[in-house]
């Protein structure tokens, strides 16, 4: 059985990491609507959306259906892990220069490039962090009933179903304490601040005429916060031989991501510094 603190902290977890984000967005848009910055938060959101979700994340899955493919990610896990970081990290750049392009037309303002940051936090808190709250919700209601054991009897009646995906859902279902489902609430907000700066950094940059400058800086750190998570999961995982539990896991990487966010959050003071002379 799943607990019921288990269930009280995963829609805990869903609400503020899928209702707040979008009404800091709301709130900031409306703050400063003189400013124009409703359509800057719309493309800001598309520049993650359309790169992530319509173009990586349906290769990922086509890919993850070729058996040689996952082959080689299981054996050498390492590289397939900086190499999912390092996609991550340019799909995602291509949608923030393609933004910062955008509103360069009209040129970019302070306000303008925050809005474009929180519109690509908020929208993959949405749909990545969110949806995966709904799905934690529905398998431990499944559970819980009963119905889940149910649909993995009917699955494996099939041919081609890989069962270990289901025994892994639920032996993570079961053994993860609840308080870990807050712990995604902390590792949105310094998401989020980690792409409010990125955002903001491309844009200034474009603003300057040296996106170049801004393009490394923006995919080196992109790359190494992705590292840490996938490497960290790795270590949890058979993938690298299991050396920590989870929740250490868990833990550790939040840790590292903490660490690094504050050191956007500076960054993010520094550039509306650079900027405010110009735009305040």
């Amino acid at each position: 059985m799943v607990s019921i603190p288990s269930i009280v902290c995963m829609c805990i977890a869903l609400l503020l990491t899928t209702l707040v984000p979008i009404g800091i967005m709301i709130w900031y848009c409306i703050r400063h609507k003189d400013e124009k910055v409703w359509l800057a938060a719309l493309i800001g959101a598309a520049g993650f959306f359309v790169p992530q979700m319509l173009i990586r994340i349906p290769i990922l899955n086509a890919l993850s259906m070729n058996e040689g493919f996952m082959a080689f990610a299981e054996n050498h896990y390492l590289i397939y892990g900086i190499s999912l970081a390092a996609t991550a990290g340019l799909f995602e750049l291509a949608g923030r220069f393609t933004t910062a392009k955008i509103l360069d037309r009209k040129g970019i303002t302070l306000y303008k490039a925050m809005a474009a940051g929180l519109g690509h936090g908020m929208i993959e808190a949405v749909v990545v962090v969110g949806l995966q709250y709904i799905n934690n919700i529905l398998y431990a209601v499944m559970i819980n009933t009963g119905t889940f054991d149910a649909m993995v009897q009917q699955a494996a009646a099939q041919a081609g179903v890989d069962m270990a995906q289901f025994d892994m859902i639920k032996e993570t279902m079961l053994n993860t304490a609840a308080p870990m489902y807050l712990l995604g609430v902390w590792e949105r907000a310094m998401t989020i601040i980690l792409h409010l700066f990125l955002s903001m950094l491309v844009c200034y940059f474009v603003a300057k005429k040296r996106p170049l400058t801004g393009i490394f800086i923006c995919l080196a750190i992109h790359t190494l916060v992705d590292s840490v998570a996938g490497i960290g999961q790795g270590l949890a995982t058979p993938y690298l031989g299991e050396v920590i539990s989870m929740n250490t896991m868990y833990v550790l990487v939040e840790g590292g991501l903490t660490v690094i966010a504050v050191g956007c959050f500076f960054g993010i003071l520094k550039l509306r510094k650079k900027w405010g002379a110009l735009h305040e």
